[in-house]
């Protein structure tokens, strides 16, 4: 199942709750599609250059994108929230560089397969204050809306 497809799924189960289904519609209106391998050489290339010599680790998603987003914000790296589907979908983060995801944390255990995204692009310099604050990179796409958009 593509990522898309599975908000779209999770979105059915809101129908009653206003506040769920404001931000699911929110997620599907903004949220940007993208699909590739997190191994491929473009991928590989640009974190190279923007990290050269870090290393990310396995389940922390959050914090490796970050991480990426916060290093190459002058290369034009872009930190995303959403839902990543390889095998299962899930929520994910990850980074974007024109056009190619840039997926420190799956590509270690991914191995070849292709991935589906689906997300928002948070800006990394509210990411980076609210990391601060709590003292703890987590997932903050609902806290975004919340704060930003739907204002509950």
């Amino acid at each position: 199942m593509r990522a898309k497809e599975y908000v779209q799924t999770l979105s059915r189960f809101f129908v009653d709750n206003p506040a769920g289904k404001a931000y699911y519609e929110w997620v599907l209106s903004k949220g940007e599609e993208f699909e590739q391998d997190p191994c491929s050489p473009k991928c590989r290339d640009i974190m190279h250059e923007v990290c050269s010599g870090e290393r990310f680790k396995v389940k922390e998603c959050y914090y490796n994108a970050w991480r990426l987003a916060a290093a190459g914000k002058r290369n034009g790296v872009r930190y995303y929230e959403g839902w990543g589907s390889g095998i299962i979908p899930t929520e994910h983060a990850w980074a974007v560089a024109d056009g190619t995801v840039l997926d420190p944390t799956w590509k270690k255990i991914m191995g070849r397969e292709t991935i589906s995204y689906f997300g928002i692009e948070l800006p990394i310099q509210w990411v980076t204050k609210m990391t601060v604050k709590k003292k703890m990179v987590e997932p903050m796409l609902f806290l975004y809306w919340k704060e930003k958009v739907g204002k509950l």
